[in-house]
């Protein structure tokens, strides 16, 4: 129920219905098992490649024990950006707890679960959301790559990261 507060057109922006409805973390991680290959087909190329594991699915409690928010960390074998890296999908923050440092937490904390099986970390982030561009940028990301794609309405930021030897 983390997205319960997203309108429907949200929603259906974030993942296309990929991850079913109501999105559950079982939904999520079986959707990448079964349709990142299909997913990310030619209008995606910098993202082909097989997928080697889903790492984790984080999510933040508060106190209370409320989610905060959430990120998933593929490895993905890549052909087009020359072998094995890390991509974040899906990194969201409840509107009620944005503007609190949580998104710069998730990412810090996910960008440790890559450390020994790849050294370099990618996502995409739309122009259209210049306070999620920015804190990428605050964390360590570069944009690497400014794109338009078919289906998507507006430019489409691929940012990089390289991650440390050691967390």
């Amino acid at each position: 129920h983390w997205l319960i507060a997203e309108p429907p057109a949200t929603l259906l922006h974030l993942d296309g219905g990929t991850y079913g409805r109501p999105i559950t973390q079982a939904g999520v991680l079986l959707a990448y098992q079964e349709a990142y290959p299909k997913r990310f087909d030619h209008r995606f190329p910098f993202r082909e490649g097989n997928l080697l594991c889903c790492n984790s699915y984080y999510a933040c409690l508060s106190a209370v024990g409320e989610h905060i928010g959430h990120v998933d960390c593929l490895v993905v074998d890549s052909p087009v950006l020359g072998g094995t890296v890390g991509w974040l999908f899906m990194v969201y923050v409840v509107p009620a707890h944005r503007g609190r440092g949580w998104g710069k937490a998730l990412v810090r904390q996910a960008l440790r679960t890559f450390v020994g099986s790849c050294r370099t970390v990618y996502l995409t982030v739309l122009d259209d959301n210049p306070r999620a561009k920015q804190m990428y940028i605050s964390v360590g990301f570069d944009v690497v790559n400014r794109i338009s794609l078919p289906g998507v309405d507006g430019t489409v930021n691929v940012m990089a990261i390289e991650v440390p030897e050691e967390a």
